[in-house]
């Protein structure tokens, strides 16, 4: 197993990390941003939308790697109903991939890792966008993901979607990890 990190700061000890596991026909290797200091709602109804995650910037490492799961952080707030998605699009909004859904009356009320795995898999290419995508819930029913309100993220960024078009934040980063074939 290798593991790799970068420091961060006093306060986070660790702004990336990765795990590679062998002994299979093709190691996998996984890639997280684990940290994050606010959960924030997903949902039509929410100011920042429907789809909230972050995109790979020229650069960045995951960018031509052969993904093949990925995992969001999410809780669900009140009874919201129906399904979310973690799906890549392109900086239109246009559906690239999904890693699959997730009933949302199986989540819990505390922050879980979920890992979605749609059985095959995806080239990241630079300015994707990973994004949970919920659409439905209201201001006391809804689901949430994670966000880090912090600088120093390379080659990313924290992204929502108002229902029209994708919107950046370089200054913050969404946590979520992906699995990717060595």
């Amino acid at each position: 197993m290798k593991i790799h990190g970068t420091a961060k700061g006093a306060a986070l000890s660790m702004k990336d990390f990765g795990v590679a596991f062998g002994g299979g026909i093709s190691p996998e290797t996984q890639y997280c941003q684990p940290l994050y200091d606010e959960s924030i709602p997903v949902g039509t109804w929410y100011g920042g939308g429907s789809r909230e995650g972050v995109q790979f910037k020229t650069g960045h490492t995951l960018i031509g790697v052969s993904a093949t799961k990925a995992t969001v952080h999410s809780k669900l707030v009140g009874s919201p109903t129906g399904t979310m998605y973690f799906r890549i699009f392109n900086t239109s909004g246009t559906l690239q991939f999904e890693f699959g859904s997730k009933d949302v009356e199986e989540l819990t009320e505390e922050v879980v890792s979920y890992q979605f795995n749609s059985g095959s898999s995806y080239t990241i290419q630079a300015d994707d966008i990973l994004a949970l995508d919920f659409t439905g819930g209201d201001a006391s029913n809804y689901v949430t993901t994670t966000k880090q309100n912090a600088t120093g993220y390379t080659n990313e960024e924290f992204v929502d979607y108002d229902g029209s078009a994708f919107r950046y934040q370089a200054t913050k980063g969404n946590s979520y990890c992906v699995t990717y074939l060595e």
